[in-house]
C-alpha cells in the first residue's frame, strides 16, 4: 500500500472522527435532554443524601414540575445542569420510592417531560458510602431547619376576607408546610373557591383551587370561632390526605427553635430541641391518626424527647411514635 492510500485513509478516518464528535457537539447544543444520574437507582442507599440528574443545558427553575411516591424528597435545587435532590432522611429498605420529572424546560424553551426515577433503597453504612456522598451528607446537617417562612405564599392573606382570623392563616401556613416541607411556591385560587357552611360539623368549608409547585391540588378549609382549623389537601386525581392532628396535649404550648415565639404543639410541629432532637408529624395517608416523628442524635436525645413527649401528654400509648436516629457527623 503506497503513502497516498495510506494519507487518504487516514484523512478519511479523521473525516469520521470529527463528523461523529462534532455531530455529538451539535445535537447536544441543539437538545435539551438527561444525559445521566447520579448515583443509578439501582445503588440508592437508605442513607444516600441527594440524588443528582444532568441534563445538557441548565433548566429553569420556574419551569420545573417534580412529583414523588413514598415522600422520597425533602428539597431540591439548581446547580448550573444539574438538579439536586435532597432524600429524605433515612429512606425506609423495605419501600419502593420514585421521583418524576413531570416537566421541566431550558432557558430557550426546549422541554422534557415524563422522566420517571423508580428505587428500593440499599442498608448500605455510612462509611461504606462513596466520599463525596458522605461530604453530601454533612453539607445536609449542616442546613438551617426549613420553616414557612421558606414558602412564597399567594392568596393566603385574602383568606382573612372570607371570615378566617388571622392565627388561622397562620396555622394554615403551618399545615402546607408539614405537608410539603420542600415547596417553593403555594398559590391559593381564592378567586375561584366554593365556602359553605358545614352541615356535618361546626363552622364553615372552603374549597380551594390549589397549585404547589405547579401541581394542581384541591384544599378544603374547615374553620370555626378564631382558633380552630383543619386543612384535607387532595392532590389531582388521588385520596385526600389529612393535615391537621390532634394530641390532646396537657401541655398546649411549647415555644419553638425556629421563631421563639409559641405555638399549640397540636398544630405547631416541628419542634427543635437544642438537647440534640427534633419532633415533628409524619405523613398520614388517608387516616386520621396522628403519628409523631422524633429525629434524634445520640441515645440520651432520644431519651429527653420521650420526656419531652411524656411532659406534653403525647406518650407512646397515647400516640404513635416513630423514632429515627441520625448520625452526627463533627
Amino acid at each position: 500500500m503506497n503513502q497516498q492510500k495510506i494519507l487518504r485513509l487516514v484523512l478519511a478516518l479523521f473525516g469520521v472522527i470529527v463528523l461523529f464528535f462534532g455531530g455529538k457537539a451539535l445535537w447536544k447544543y441543539f437538545t435539551f435532554s438527561v444525559t445521566g444520574v447520579y448515583p443509578t437507582p439501582s445503588s440508592i442507599a437508605t442513607l444516600s443524601p441527594e440524588f443528582r440528574i444532568y441534563f445538557t443545558h441548565a433548566p429553569n427553575p420556574s419551569s420545573l414540575k417534580i412529583s414523588d411516591k413514598n415522600y422520597a424528597y425533602l428539597d431540591y435545587r439548581i446547580e448550573k445542569n444539574a438538579l439536586i435532590i435532597d432524600l429524605n432522611q433515612p429512606l425506609d429498605k423495605n419501600k419502593t420510592y420514585s421521583i418524576s420529572i413531570d416537566s421541566v424546560s431550558d432557558y430557550k424553551g426546549r422541554v422534557i417531560t415524563g422522566k420517571q426515577y423508580t428505587f428500593k433503597p440499599k442498608d448500605i453504612a455510612y462509611d461504606k458510602l462513596p466520599e463525596d456522598q458522605r461530604a453530601a451528607f454533612i453539607d445536609e446537617q449542616d442546613k438551617p431547619m426549613p420553616s414557612p417562612e421558606t414558602i412564597a405564599f399567594s392568596g393566603m392573606d385574602r383568606l382573612v376576607a372570607h371570615g378566617l382570623s388571622n392565627p388561622q392563616r397562620i396555622d394554615l401556613e403551618w399545615e402546607y408546610f408539614n405537608y410539603k416541607p420542600a415547596a417553593k411556591k403555594i398559590s391559593l385560587d381564592i378567586d375561584n373557591a366554593a365556602q359553605t357552611r358545614n352541615t356535618q360539623g361546626p363552622g364553615f368549608i372552603m374549597s380551594i383551587p390549589t397549585t404547589i409547585d405547579g401541581s394542581a391540588y384541591t384544599s378544603v378549609v374547615n374553620y370555626w370561632g378564631l382558633q380552630n382549623v383543619s386543612l384535607r389537601i387532595s392532590p389531582a386525581g388521588a385520596a385526600p390526605t389529612l393535615l391537621t392532628q390532634t394530641l390532646h396535649s396537657a401541655t398546649p404550648y411549647v415555644t419553638t427553635m425556629l421563631d421563639h415565639r409559641k405555638y399549640p404543639i397540636t398544630k405547631k410541629l416541628p419542634y427543635a430541641s437544642p438537647d440534640g432532637f427534633l419532633i415533628t408529624f409524619g405523613k398520614i395517608n388517608g387516616s386520621s391518626e396522628p403519628t409523631i416523628v422524633v429525629t434524634y442524635y445520640t441515645p440520651e436525645a432520644k431519651d429527653r424527647a420521650a420526656q419531652w413527649l411524656q411532659e406534653n401528654n403525647a406518650k407512646q400509648d397515647s400516640v404513635y411514635t416513630y423514632y429515627d436516629f441520625k448520625q452526627q457527623i463533627n
